[in-house]
């Protein structure tokens, strides 16, 4: 076996090793990135900058004795850069609702899922509304400052708000720069909280 052919059999294993290291450089410089936007927010709050993998990059900080969360996603190939906010709270069942569009229409025509209703016509002509227990969701649903506190959210372009059985959480795509001010945060975490209790 001469020289030539104990390098090109390196060859494979040179270039796997080369694309995985490219790979481990971007994630450290898109996360010392996303970290250095979050710092300024988090110390604002009194909090600080952590990573997970349902809320990326965010701003840890506590409120009325309740974990709370606020951050920054990239996206995907199939969902735009957006802003998460998030309480952590046992909640026991899930609400996931967004606006009613013409697709969900025809959907709830045809059978294929169910949309929670609330008695109230005009948010449940807005929204589409789908929970694992329409009886335990009832007490956030049925209660009209709560819906009028959620549509406030859609008003101000979030595109979701979900309960899922750990947390209440609220997404807005193509946030910008004043989406991160501290005060709007602060606004948007007491609503959730008021929301969930």
């Amino acid at each position: 076996m001469n020289a030539s052919s104990s390098l090109g059999s390196l060859l494979p294993f040179a270039v796997i090793i080369g694309v995985v290291a490219f790979i481990v450089v971007i994630v450290y410089v898109l996360f010392h990135h996303m970290r250095k936007k979050m710092e300024p927010l988090a110390l604002a709050l009194g909090g600080e900058v952590k990573r997970s993998e349902s809320d990326g990059t965010h701003a840890l900080f506590f409120r009325e004795g309740l974990e709370c969360r606020a951050g920054i996603e990239i996206g995907t190939d199939k969902t735009p850069p957006h802003l998460g906010v998030r309480i952590m709270m046992a909640m026991g069942f899930t609400i996931y609702l967004t606006k009613e569009d013409p697709l969900t229409r025809k959907l709830m025509e045809w059978g294929i899922g169910r949309d929670v209703q609330t008695g109230d016509a005009e948010f449940d002509r807005a929204f589409n509304v789908q929970s694992s227990d329409e009886s335990a969701s009832s007490r956030i649903l049925l209660d009209r400052e709560k819906r009028e506190a959620i549509a406030l959210f859609f008003q101000e372009n979030f595109d979701l708000f979900q309960v899922k059985e750990d947390s209440v959480y609220v997404r807005k795509p193509y946030y910008d720069a004043s989406d991160l001010a501290p005060e709007k945060i602060e606004e948007w975490t007491a609503r959730l909280i008021k929301i969930a209790r």
